[in-house]
């Protein structure tokens, strides 16, 4: 799991490089010197919050970590690595960021990634959570289900990915079907406005054209002045050549010829209301632009689009219509199997109750303990809210463990869970050994072998029987340098650790019946 550890200005920590067991590796030394730090740095690696009064500047911890179950993880999440890799996070400033290998990663995917192996009662940071319990007591095949709810998610998501989407277009919408509406009620083509406009003017040229037909039979027929009218006639009927777009080539003899008929036959261009009619078109497609803010003819364009445009939207309020039935359905699904987890659970509660309350008696905690079940909204692991009752006294009535358990009595039922059920984790344990003595803790240090067999475990002890069975054990010192407190740690020799477990067995360290007693220690 964690090969190596270089620590850089971390609190007391100044710089220090610790080599970890794949079992176990021991700290060891005297109160105060910053032992519990250590538990400390891994949390802040692996993306928890520290709180100190000191502050934190020019602070970098990288971890050598093996682990092809982390390694497979990262690389779901897009890192080309191997089992062997660096997690780094650097903190300057305020501001922090962390790295695989050289690879920036979120702090959110570290958390998610790397915390789920992370077991500790440290600081009351309550391990001894509803995760565990639930992982704990759901021995069994919960694929169909996951798959059900992850499935339900994912149209959950699209349902209101549309919904947002719909919301946002109602307005478009509606404007846009009105607006289609009125197209087809008016049914215009390209041009039309122009050609419209033509008409307008050309109506209105043969209503002069009228009006001086009309002055012409006057002069004709009036007064029968026509010779001292002849000059204002030929004038007039230029203008009327002219308005119709002739040559100009109309002559006196064209006018005598239809006096001698007798008549002059004006022309009769325009039909009653015509222009009217041409004028309120007009005025309607000028107001159909005028609502598009576009030109007719970019109307008639765009058209097309808009229709696309209203038919997806209709498509999609009848996709959200049949996807709420699915969300429904799969809900339905979704309860029904958890039902059926959550009385598994229940089952394999009453098993690890039984055993979990005769190990702690083994480890010297006789105790009522039980599970208590809470109902939840379902979510990827059922619809079970898990909480482990406690009462170290019969007359009590159990109550969640983390608020009444001692520190000593969580680490040792989070150790006595592990037994029942462990693998891949990493395990920090601060003092477990807190209020034991004698065989009990022997038998804690059992267990904690018996575990480090599918877990690293990482021990802060005072007990020189735990620390016998660590694979790897450290002396943490602290000093005053530049009357600043500096934490030293180093790894021991087995001579070393000898000396080590003799100060822990006896004050006086040179005693010989104390090294005696920490070689066979050792030795078993």
């Amino acid at each position: 799991m964690i090969a190596s550890l270089d620590i850089k200005n971390f609190l007391t920590i100044k710089d220090s490089k610790i080599l970890f067991s794949d079992n176990i590796t021991c700290f060891t030394g005297e109160s105060g010197s910053g032992k519990s730090v250590l538990a400390s740095v891994l949390f802040f690696l692996f993306g928890e919050e520290i709180k100190t009064k000191i502050s934190l500047k020019d602070v970098s911890i990288t971890a050598n970590i093996k682990s092809a179950v982390l390694a497979g993880h990262l690389r779901n999440s897009g890192f080309q690595i191997k089992e062997d890799f660096y997690l780094t996070r650097e903190f300057k400033g305020n501001r922090s960021r962390f790295l695989i290998n050289d690879k920036p990663i979120g702090k959110s995917d570290v958390r998610n990634i790397f915390l789920p192996y992370l077991i500790t009662t440290h600081q009351n940071l309550n391990y001894l959570r509803n995760e565990v319990y639930i992982e704990l007591l759901s021995d069994f095949d919960m694929s169909k289900y996951k798959f059900l709810f992850d499935k339900q998610a994912a149209v959950k998501k699209r349902y209101q990915e549309i919904g947002v989407r719909i919301a946002g277009d109602k307005e478009e919408y509606e404007k846009s079907k009105k607006l289609i509406e009125r197209i087809k009620k008016l049914k215009p083509y390209r041009g039309e406005i122009e050609e419209l406009r033509k008409k307008i003017t050309g109506i209105r040229s043969a209503e002069k054209i009228k009006e001086i037909d009309g002055q012409i039979n006057i002069l004709l027929y009036g007064d029968g002045k026509l010779l001292e009218h002849l000059l204002l006639l030929k004038k007039l009927l230029i203008q009327k050549e002219e308005l119709q777009g002739g040559d100009l080539s109309a002559s006196v003899g064209d006018i005598i010829i239809n006096f001698e008929n007798g008549e002059f036959q004006a022309d009769d261009i325009t039909e009653s209301g015509e222009l009217e009619k041409i004028k309120k078109r007009l005025s309607d497609l000028r107001m159909l632009e005028f609502r598009m803010q576009q030109p007719l003819d970019e109307v008639m364009d765009n058209l097309t689009d808009m229709e696309k445009f209203v038919r997806k939207y209709d498509e999609n309020c009848a996709e959200l219509s049949d996807m709420k039935q699915d969300i429904n359905q799969l809900h339905n699904k979704i309860v029904g199997l958890a039902g059926d987890i959550h009385d598994r659970r229940l089952r394999a509660a009453l098993d690890i109750e039984k055993r979990l309350s005769e190990a702690l008696k083994g480890l010297g905690i006789d105790c009522s303990i039980r599970f208590h079940f809470e109902k939840t909204d379902p979510n990827r692991f059922g619809t079970d809210k898990i909480s482990l009752l406690f009462s170290s006294n019969p007359q009590i009535v159990p109550q969640e463990i983390n608020l009444v358990a001692s520190g000593g009595e969580k680490s040792r039922i989070l150790l006595s869970l592990l037994t029942i059920k462990n693998k891949n984790k990493i395990l920090i344990l601060d003092e477990i050994d807190e209020g034991t003595s004698g065989s009990t803790t022997q038998k804690i240090a059992s267990i904690l072998r018996l575990i480090s067999q599918h877990c690293q475990i990482v021990i802060i002890t005072h007990k020189p029987q735990i620390a016998a069975v660590a694979d790897i054990h450290c002396k943490v010192s602290k000093l005053t340098i530049d009357n600043q407190a500096v934490t030293t740690i180093r790894s021991l020799s087995m001579q070393q650790r000898v000396g080590e477990l003799a100060s822990l067995i006896s004050t006086e360290s040179s005693s010989e019946e104390a090294r005696r007693y920490a070689e066979k220690l050792l030795k078993n």
